[in-house]
């Protein structure tokens, strides 16, 4: 009886242990909501942590990318762009704390990041 009882708690922990492992994908958005035209937009999510890119944007464009691996996400990122007729290089530093929590609560499998201006971005969750 005890071999079971041992075998069985080896079992759960290990059954547990990758359950907390599992990936979290979402849906990732960049919109531009702003007026200007957009080069080399970026969200950089830290040293070594990778980045996402949607290239050009235009006014009113979005760019999506499926099943982006949300588990490692940090919760400072910096959202950069240059804009496309000056050349002016600009750089908005993100919170993501709350779409963080929201992904891995499982209430948010769709996040949009919308360029408002250039010194202005918001994250939402869907």
């Amino acid at each position: 009886m005890k071999k079971i009882l041992l075998c069985l708690g080896v079992v759960l922990i290990v059954g547990w242990s990758s359950c907390g492992a599992q990936k979290m994908n979402v849906k990732f958005t960049f919109t531009n909501a702003s007026n200007h035209p957009l080069n080399w937009v970026t969200l950089e999510a830290g040293k070594g942590k990778g980045e996402m890119t949607a290239g050009i944007l235009s006014p009113g464009i979005s760019s999506t990318e499926w099943d982006v691996d949300w588990s490692k996400a940090p919760n400072e990122a910096k959202l950069t762009f240059i804009d496309d007729k000056t050349r002016q290089k600009y750089a908005i530093p993100l919170s993501l704390t709350n779409i963080n929590a929201q992904v891995r609560s499982g209430q948010c499998r769709a996040i949009t990041l919308r360029i408002l201006d250039y010194d202005k971005a918001e994250v939402l969750c869907k």
